[in-house]
């Protein structure tokens, strides 16, 4: 079966062996005809729900969750798993002791796993370009505003990676492993290219993932959550984030900001920061701002961008929702 997640071939029928999601019914196919593979990725995340941030103090235990990247690959060798688990190793030594990597192989492909603490991580290597459906291609480049060239740097790709982190942990644990991994993969693969986030469905570069990363232990949110800014039909710009469901939170947009997008990118990650650092603090009909002039209000409301759950609008003082 293959995963609609992560587009690997799994030997498991209720979950992914690889990136740990479950499977979602598969419709029945027409008498006389098989079912293909999947895409490799929606164009939304598939999760339905946001589930609540972990309140400290809370009694309830972690759930056993995933998070997942895909590696875009030029040709040139696989990565080496100990490579990897050594420059992770010394890159961040707060890790601890990673288990040796497990290794498999078959004809065509090859897959790696290892343990930090209680958290599993497995690579998969398979030999073609990431499998792109219709124009998810365009639009993932597109959306990919911290690489804007991505198109035509991505021309070489001839393989792929399917970087999965799951466990019994915190989002945020979970992810801050995923961008270690990926990290230590680009530092030790010189035909890695890129790398297109699950979450956010967002891709970036090497080199800038690289330089990203090393804002580690701080939350290098420009690597987990998209921060898109779209000119509107009225003159001023509309904007979404990309990657906070995902983490546990309900993801931010405003309709008519009046502000250049530099500005609204950094309103809004203020604002994914301060979730994710507080919890899910701020509530319907809360307003924010740092002076009365600039007071706006949040309203929780269904998405104007086609994401799945409800978001909180941001409205600005001189906005028309």
């Amino acid at each position: 079966m293959y995963c609609k997640a992560c587009g690997m071939e799994s030997r498991t029928v209720d979950r992914c062996e690889w990136c740990k999601k479950p499977f979602a019914p598969q419709p029945k196919a027409p008498s006389g005809q098989g079912q293909g593979p999947q895409g490799r990725i929606p164009a939304q995340h598939p999760s339905e729900a946001v589930s609540r941030h972990s309140l400290p103090g809370s009694s309830t235990p972690p759930q056993r969750r995933g998070h997942t990247a895909f590696i875009m690959l030029g040709p040139g060798s696989e990565p080496d798993p100990a490579a990897v688990c050594k420059d992770m190793s010394e890159r961040w030594p707060s890790l601890g002791d990673l288990t040796d990597p497990r290794v498999q192989r078959s004809a065509s492909t090859m897959a790696f796993s290892f343990l930090v603490g209680e958290l599993e991580v497995v690579v998969g290597r398979m030999p073609v370009p990431i499998p792109w459906r219709g124009h998810e291609f365009e639009e993932e480049c597109e959306r990919s505003w911290l690489w804007r060239t991505a198109a035509e740097d991505l021309k070489p790709q001839t393989a792929h990676l399917v970087v999965a982190v799951c466990g019994h942990g915190e989002h945020l644990d979970l992810v801050r492993l995923l961008t270690q991994t990926t990290a230590s993969i680009f530092a030790t693969s010189p035909n890695a290219i890129g790398v297109s986030w699950y979450d956010s469905n967002m891709m970036v570069s090497s080199r800038v993932f690289l330089k990203l990363a090393g804002l580690l232990p701080n939350l290098p949110l420009h690597l987990w959550i998209n921060f898109r800014v779209v000119r509107n039909m009225e003159g001023g710009y509309a904007a979404c984030t990309t990657g906070l469901a995902p983490l546990g939170h309900m993801e931010f947009e405003t309709l008519n900001a009046p502000e250049e997008p530099a500005k609204i990118r950094e309103r809004l990650y203020a604002l994914a920061h301060y979730v994710l650092d507080h919890g899910p603090v701020i509530r319907d009909g809360d307003t924010i701002g740092e002076t009365a002039e600039e007071r706006m209000r949040i309203v929780y409301s269904e998405s104007e961008f086609g994401q799945p759950g409800r978001v909180m609008q941001l409205i600005y003082p001189t906005a028309r929702r």
